[in-house]
């Protein structure tokens, strides 16, 4: 099987490639950075002109649509720019499979934070989506496009709502490698020993990043065309507790404080998901404990020279 994976160079994007390529699935994919791997090409996927006689070339049989504006803190400073890194892309990308004769397998990487705030748990996928923020919004466009053109032009996506995801090699722009990142700068003696924090008490349902992109091949390799996938542990913990077990492991005593300004317009009290359908219908179940995921996202930092 030959699979091309956008964003390939993302958090998500590189452990994808190791974990086909450890399955033996022939890899290639597009990213904004360089890698200086042959089967990995730098550009931009809004510039149609280069972007499809790409895929065109490549010919994959399963395409991971991975690339995109991930960071709700962020879309809220640009929202026209996730909207198209999100949504536009996806569509244009839909409209060249429908021209096809027989186009690739497509899994769109989706988001829970298309829910919105819920009063029931654990979040089903038959909720109607309620996005509350740029990011959750560009998110449900593209994914409302996918089904349009599944629904209308019988094209093979996948769908994929990822709850909250972490492990080694994340941006800090994030809440478990920002906590990790500035704890191991406080093991260094490089910065004071005070954490500033947002809000503590939003609780969010976290999976490791290796068991979510097992999740993505077996939806691709089991999944109903055309029907979403929650991907998510079915638990969901406090903000405040995971910074607890991330300072329980700290070899430094480390205060934090809360501070305004890192608290997010409409943030999302709590999402918690039912994994029982990607579960009874894909056989995926998350294996890696949420102590071995932050220990080995606090080792990962601890290694890093710049910090």
């Amino acid at each position: 099987m030959r699979a091309f994976i956008t964003g390939i160079c993302g958090f998500a994007g590189r452990h994808l490639k190791f974990h086909l390529e450890s399955q033996g699935v022939e890899v290639w994919g597009a990213d904004l950075a360089k890698s200086g791997d042959p089967r990995i090409f730098p550009g931009d996927l809004s510039n149609r002109e280069w972007f499809f006689p790409l895929l065109e070339k490549i010919n994959p049989d399963v395409l991971f649509h991975l690339a995109a504006s991930t960071s709700v803190g962020n879309s809220w400073k640009a929202p026209g720019e996730t909207l198209e890194n999100n949504f536009t892309v996806t569509l244009r990308l839909l409209e060249w499979m429908r021209q096809r004769e027989n186009p690739p397998k497509l899994l769109l990487m989706g988001s829970a934070e298309v829910y919105g705030r819920r009063r029931t748990f654990p979040l089903r996928e038959e909720l109607v989506p309620h996005p509350l923020n740029p990011y959750a919004f560009s998110k449900f466009q593209a994914e409302e496009s996918a089904l349009f053109y599944h629904r209308n032009f019988h094209l093979p996506v996948f769908l994929i709502r990822a709850f909250n995801f972490t492990g080694p090699g994340q941006s800090p722009v994030f809440v478990v490698p920002s906590f990790a990142k500035r704890i191991a700068a406080i093991e260094r003696g490089e910065v004071s020993p005070t954490l500033e924090v947002g809000n503590l008490e939003a609780r969010r349902d976290f999976s490791d990043v290796r068991d979510v992109v097992r999740a993505l091949d077996l939806v691709v390799s089991k999944g109903t065309p055309g029907r979403v996938y929650n991907v998510c542990s079915g638990n969901s913990l406090r903000i405040a507790d995971l910074l607890g077990r991330l300072l329980s492991l700290a070899r430094r005593d480390i205060r934090f404080t809360s501070k305004a300004e890192k608290f997010r317009p409409n943030d999302i009290p709590r999402l918690e998901g039912s994994r029982e359908r990607i579960t009874e219908e894909c056989g995926w179940n998350p294996s890696v404990p949420l102590q071995k995921t932050l220990e080995d996202t606090l080792d990962y930092w601890r290694l890093q020279k710049q910090v």
